[in-house]
């Protein structure tokens, strides 16, 4: 790792080593700007847009372009458009012709396009000025800004860098709308999506194990994989009611590529793998790696319009993954599968070649006594030379939690349909048992997995936080096995020989040892108290909190015994309501449906965990079996 001293160090060595992964440094005076105002190189802008789209623009087309851009405004919606025309084009009407064409502003050809650093590059407004460290330039267009801080001075950091950041956000926005992200170095490095309407960032360290984080971040900076970056794994996001910016982290950068990587290979002929186990710890954020590698693949060429299935098997997991979807600005819809016969419509579209698009599944859908006429007419199509959705190559399916139901016979019927689909599986829980191997569904001989993200390096990242166990009330609510099978076989003994081995039969069966003893009333009221103190002394305003209890009658003791040491509004209960339920059951789920307005239980649920992540009450959630 580089030795630093002084913050000119860092910003020479970032210069130095930009300029040997193929940019060329311009000094701030040569750059072709007319004036400090100016934040476009639109010189440079012009002649790159007139390279690239070879179809004779005249100067009044590239004016055009150039004020499609200037003209955008700073705000959310202006970021949104300027990132769509970095990631899409701009369409204008040609002045010869008034044709409308889409022009492009980065060459798909990595050398085609003109790359320029510089440092301390000047801008002002009527107001201010400011003098960011250092800038990159792809084709005129201002991509990153990068500010450094001496590593020797103990009173700055790379937070100081970040918070000039911000402050050149709020001086010069019309510079970074244009800016997709910024990073702040040191001899460390972080990097931030910059948003000039918010006061903070989401904030990410690009944590390659084999570099240390600065010279990792600094591979972000190659041509390629920024451009890629910026392209794939940059969105506008609508986030808990307001607009912000994400980006990919550097594991689901990587797993997402070695997912697009194996599909684009596999139909070029390269390699034979057609499937891959990506093992990410919970946490981790699959959901985006996910939808990152659908959404790159799914424009591919080579794709020719496909056909995507996010395999589910919980319908939260479908509102997760939809509502994920629809948060960020993508210019592709998924439409989810509410039924049999609906699968059945998506599968025989367009002649049984199978709808094109993106689609949400639960895996209970693959029932085989509902598809087995569907099955046979697909069978008789493919012995007709026929293509179905049997033979395309360009379907994918992403199989979320791929430990849990890829084993049995909806996975087989599953399989059997989709036969020359590709499968990628995510799970944070691989099994490896006979019968049930996640490692021999989705991987091969010489590859356990796609690729890894285990635990332990999550924590060490800040993306898992580490589970404690604090052992509470030892001496008055825990029971030995031991002492329990003490006291049955001393009770027994009373009980006539030629009797007892049937009483104990029928004793043990009735017996739930654990069901006894955690909802014994005494020690119910006990933990509840106990939980409400230590909440109230050591989380409350901090985190929030769920209670697991064994079944439903048990949700029910613990809110009334909480609600005697919490002001009500703290907890609720979430589970599973029935039409068959005691009159205690059914009057709390009315309760629910009046505070939160709703009428079904979906619904219900829906709104109590929205509130429970983004509201102030409640601050504990009551469950069993749900949400874990």
């Amino acid at each position: 790792m580089p030795s630093f001293t002084e913050k000119s160090a860092v910003e020479d060595y970032i210069v130095n080593r930009l300029q040997e992964m193929g940019w060329k440094y311009v000094e701030p005076t040569d750059l072709k700007r007319e004036s400090f105002e100016d934040v476009l190189l639109k010189k440079d802008l012009k002649s790159a847009v007139r390279r690239i789209n070879d179809i004779g623009l005249k100067e009044e087309d590239l004016k055009k372009i150039v004020n499609k851009l200037e003209l955008q405004s700073s705000g959310v919606e202006g970021v949104k458009q300027i990132l769509r025309h970095l990631k899409e084009g701009i369409h204008i009407k040609l002045e010869e012709d008034k044709k409308l064409e889409r022009i492009s502003l980065f060459d798909e050809d990595l050398e085609g396009n003109e790359y320029i650093v510089s440092r301390q590059v000047t801008y002002k407004s009527y107001k201010d000025e400011i003098i960011p460290d250092v800038v990159l330039y792809v084709n005129g267009i201002p991509l990153v800004a990068i500010e450094c801080k001496n590593p020797a001075d103990p009173r700055v950091s790379w937070e100081t860098a970040y918070s000039d950041v911000k402050e050149y956000e709020d001086k010069i926005p019309e510079l970074f709308k244009y800016v997709q992200f910024s990073i702040a170095a040191e001899e460390t490095a972080k990097y931030f999506p910059n948003v000039s309407w918010l006061d903070d960032s989401h904030i990410y360290e690009w944590n390659k194990k084999e570099f240390d984080v600065l010279e990792a971040t600094l591979e972000m900076l190659q041509r390629d994989v920024l451009l890629d970056l910026i392209q794939n794994f940059t969105y506008v996001r609508e986030e808990k009611g307001k607009s912000t910016k994400i980006m990919a982290r550097y594991l689901q950068y990587r797993a997402s590529n070695k997912i697009y990587n194996r599909v684009i290979r596999n139909l070029k002929g390269k390699k034979e793998k057609n499937s891959g186990l990506i093992w990410h710890w919970q946490g981790s954020g699959k959901t985006l790696t996910i939808i990152f590698a659908m959404n790159k693949l799914y424009h591919h060429p080579l794709l020719e319009n496909p056909t995507i299935f996010f395999i589910l098997d919980r319908t939260e997991l479908e509102d997760q993954i939809k509502d994920k979807m629809s948060d960020l600005d993508i210019s592709v819809d998924i439409e989810r599968i509410e039924s049999i016969d609906h699968l059945k419509r998506t599968l025989l579209h367009d002649e049984a070649k199978g709808k094109r698009g993106i689609f949400a599944t639960l895996i209970q859908k693959f029932r085989k006594d509902e598809l087995k006429k569907l099955e046979e007419e697909l069978e008789k199509l493919e012995d007709s030379d026929t293509e179905t959705i049997l033979d395309r190559k360009n379907v994918i399916a992403f199989v979320d939690e791929g430990h849990r139901t890829q084993y049995g016979i909806l996975a087989a019927e599953m399989r059997k349909i989709l036969s020359n689909a590709f499968f990628f599986a995510f799970t944070g829980t691989p099994i490896a048992k006979e019968g049930r191997d996640t490692f021999q569904v989705f991987s091969y001989p010489d590859e356990d997995y796609l690729d890894k993200y285990f635990i332990q390096r999550s924590i060490e990242d800040g993306y898992t936080v580490p589970i404690r166990y604090q052992a509470r009330l030892e001496d008055k609510t825990h029971i030995e096995k031991g002492e329990l099978d003490f006291f049955l076989k001393q009770e027994l003994e009373e009980i006539p020989e030629k009797l007892r081995e049937e009483v104990e039969k029928k004793t043990r069966k009735r017996l739930n040892t654990i069901n006894v003893m955690l909802k014994n009333p005494d020690r119910v009221e006990m933990v509840a108290e106990d939980i409400a103190q230590h909440f109230l002394e050591n989380i409350d305003d901090k985190f929030k909190g769920i209670v697991v209890t064994p079944d439903r009658e048990a949700c029910m003791m613990y809110k009334k015994a909480l609600n005697k040491h919490l002001p009500k509004e703290y907890s609720e209960i979430v589970m599973t309501f029935t039409s068959g339920d005691p009159k205690e059951f059914m009057e709390y789920f009315e309760k629910l449906k009046d505070k939160y307005n709703t009428k079904r239980w979906k619904k219900t649920k829906k709104r109590i965990t929205t509130s429970f992540r983004e509201d102030e009450y409640p601050k504990i959630l009551i469950v069993t079996g749900m949400l874990l």
